[in-house]
């Protein structure tokens, strides 16, 4: 079978990361933390936006849980970038915060929908010092709609687009 099974679902995949400690990046996120340095990053150049339109009910309260053994699971979604002796390294968190992981907001229409999403999309991450994040996720409530969006916004030194479908595949499997 292609799916995950419970006991691998929770186990993170980089077991030997240590939460609090450093680590060098790799050359890409180099280049990548530079231009953000720069101040050519802070901007939406670099983010992988992604929009889902969720049709039903919805648990909010187990899509948090899922969020958060999704970041538990890949320490790279919990990790900050800062300026070392000999350039940029890794700081991994120990953990996130689970009522800050996901926020909700409310559109009045469709098109105020449409300009949230937009918003989000276009709005760039801080990657150093206190508040830094490369994930945001967002449920945007539609007034008037029987579904939701689920808004997830990574930046590109975490995420590249071969990672969506695992994310969704892990997501679900958390979810469910």
């Amino acid at each position: 079978g292609g799916g995950l099974s419970v006991s691998s679902r929770r186990r993170p995949i980089d077991g030997g990361v240590q939460p609090g400690l450093s680590y060098p990046v790799s050359w890409n996120q180099s280049q990548l933390l530079t231009v953000h340095a720069g101040g050519g990053g802070a901007e939406a150049a670099y983010n992988i936006p992604l929009a889902f339109r969720v049709d039903g009910p919805l648990e909010t309260g187990a899509l948090r849980r899922a969020l958060l053994g999704l970041v538990e699971r890949h320490s790279v979604l919990r990790t900050k970038y800062e300026t070392g002796l000999s350039g940029f390294v890794q700081l991994v968190l120990a953990s996130a915060d689970i009522d800050t992981l996901l926020r909700t907001e409310r559109a009045s229409s469709t098109a105020a929908a449409m300009a949230i999403v937009a918003a989000d999309a276009g709005c760039g991450f801080e990657l150093f010092g206190d508040g830094a994040a490369v994930l945001r996720c967002t449920l945007l409530h539609i007034d008037g709609e029987e579904h939701q969006l689920l808004l997830l916004n990574v930046h590109h030194v975490a995420f590249d687009g071969a990672s969506v479908s695992l994310l969704l595949r892990e997501l679900g499997a958390l979810y469910a």
